[in-house]
């Protein structure tokens, strides 16, 4: 067996904070001169709200849904994180958010993550952190890396269990079968534990067929849509008004022409390689479970008009303006 040495290699100072984009393009730089390789993938393990801006967690506790049992906006947070069962909701650092406190480098915006990303395509991003398989969200990071592996519910406070997946991405053989490998060994972990903490969705995309879902999508909404009562539609959370929803179960309730549906969902499969979850999921929104019924692999929020900051956010995304969504 061969002998492991743990040594420090970079230090950093304690006032630099990891939510700062500087600090992770600082990072990944860091990282290609200690270790080149011919090829990167990089995993994230932190808090995430899929495609919300920063300015969506920073802003006015009235436009900010809240968790299910509160009586008033005063009553917690939206991110709140309560009970026994704690999971993950990127990249939280500084001071947390409660009503009436403001960020201090609280998290980045997933553009900007993007951005710190860029000049190097990782093989695989890999987000040990809530609502990351949003469509919003992972369109935006299309071109920094081949592949994602996210969820699209919250994931527990466990985590990954890193002593049987870790493997995959030093495996050799062909890398998409060894990172599908990695989520059916995630989803193996979640579904033998005890019941009650059986909780967990993940998915692999295949990052070149993101752009071909967007088009197909566009179709979808040029043909028209039906007016769609949100909770006809399987969602991924607690809260009193939903923010992340099935991608094609969306598409299935909404779109008229049912041939460029049938489109969309070809080029869906060919999108999402792997989508897993166990039959209830955990949400710390409420503290209680939901029945998954139907999962793609992929959420996207529908519009509400009950919180006009989170839907003038969303339709600023580059998703909503490629789909031809305007406000």
């Amino acid at each position: 067996l061969a002998a492991v040495q743990c040594d420090t290699i970079r230090t950093y100072p304690a006032e630099m904070s990891s939510s700062n984009p500087e600090t992770l393009r600082k990072v990944v730089a860091d990282a290609k001169v200690v270790a080149p390789a011919k090829e990167y993938s990089m995993i994230f393990g932190s808090h995430a709200t899929g495609w919300f801006t920063e300015e969506c967690m920073s802003r006015g506790s009235l436009t900010r849904p809240m968790s299910v049992g509160f009586k008033s906006p005063n009553d917690g947070s939206f991110w709140r994180q309560y009970g026994d069962e704690i999971t993950r909701t990127f990249g939280m650092d500084g001071k947390m958010i409660y009503e009436g406190a403001t960020i201090d480098d609280a998290g980045m915006n997933i553009t900007e993550m993007a951005s710190a990303l860029s000049g190097t395509k990782f093989r695989a991003l890999i987000f040990d952190a809530c609502f990351m398989a949003s469509v919003e969200a992972v369109y935006d990071l299309r071109n920094t890396a081949k592949y994602v592996i996210a969820s699209s519910a919250e994931i527990m406070g466990r985590g990954m269990p890193y002593d049987l997946v870790l493997r995959y991405l030093f495996a050799s053989g062909g890398v998409e079968g060894n990172l599908m490998k990695y989520c059916s060994e995630y989803m193996r972990y979640y579904r033998e534990l005890a019941p009650g903490r059986k909780s967990g969705t993940i998915s692999l995309i295949d990052c070149s067929q993101l752009e071909p879902l967007a088009e197909a999508v566009a179709m979808v909404e040029r043909s028209g849509l039906n007016e769609v009562d949100s909770f006809d539609v399987q969602s991924f959370e607690l809260l009193s008004e939903h923010q992340f929803y099935d991608l094609d179960h969306f598409y299935d309730v909404a779109a008229k022409d049912r041939s460029a549906y049938a489109a969309m969902q070809n080029v869906l499969t060919d999108c999402v390689l792997y989508a897993g979850s166990t039959p209830t999921v955990f949400s710390a929104f409420g503290y209680g479970v939901f029945e998954v019924e139907r999962s793609c692999g992929l959420t996207t929020n529908i519009p509400s008009t009950s919180y006009a900051l989170f839907r003038s956010e969303w339709f600023k995304t580059s998703w909503a303006r490629r789909i031809g969504r305007i406000e």
